[in-house]
């Protein structure tokens, strides 16, 4: 059993959340495999730079940090590569303020009396971090449980709310191939999103 495997284990053991266990699984999923006692502050630095968003490298460097600390308080490696990773900063949002609460279930009120694709389109969009042309590109079988694969980014939410089941409804719906369709049920493109932007605030 690699050590990954060992370590989300000792997660599980530690009462971490199925969500976060399966956040770390997929942060650290392209270590498995590797000879920890060799791997270099170098390697890691090169995996991190295939991310191409700040966030997610962030992200994903605060999990393996704590992975090469486990292995190396576990006696698994005899030097820490991870302990020389610089630290990553996010920079400040320059978009605009939060919508205040009242107006935000307001927008969310209108929106549900759309159609059930652009609903689920403009719900994912307010309700995660993903943007609109990520979601545009997503197919069926990018949407899991609780997470989103879109392209190199995860974006995760809960099973259990409205986005979720509404997900899962459309995904019912869809079948297979594009998630968010017009009615030739071929891709939406942006202009068939903005239509429907359009149509929402009318």
């Amino acid at each position: 059993m690699d050590a990954v495997d060992l370590f989300l284990a000792d997660l599980e053991r530690n009462n971490y959340t199925k969500n976060t266990v399966r956040a770390y699984e997929q942060a650290l999923r392209s270590l498995k495999g590797l000879d920890y006692q060799k791997t270099t502050t170098a390697d890691l630095m090169r995996m991190l730079a295939r991310n191409n968003s700040i966030r997610t490298v962030a992200s994903r460097q605060s999990v393996i940090k704590k992975f090469f600390r486990w292995l190396y308080i576990t006696g698994r490696i005899t030097h820490n590569p991870a302990e020389s990773l610089g630290s990553v900063k996010t920079k400040p949002s320059t978009g605009p303020q939060p919508i205040p609460e009242g107006d935000y279930k307001a927008i969310m009120k209108e929106i549900d009396m759309l159609p059930l694709i652009p609903r689920v389109l403009f719900r994912l969009i307010a309700e995660t971090n993903i943007n609109i042309h990520q979601a545009l590109a997503l197919n069926v079988e990018d949407i899991g449980d609780s997470y989103i694969e879109a392209g190199r980014e995860i974006f995760f939410f809960n099973p259990r709310s409205e986005l979720g089941e509404l997900l899962r409804k459309l995904c019912a719906q869809q079948k297979h191939g594009p998630l968010f369709t017009n009615k030739k049920k071929e891709r939406g493109p942006y202009l068939w999103a903005y239509h429907w932007w359009c149509v929402w605030q009318l």
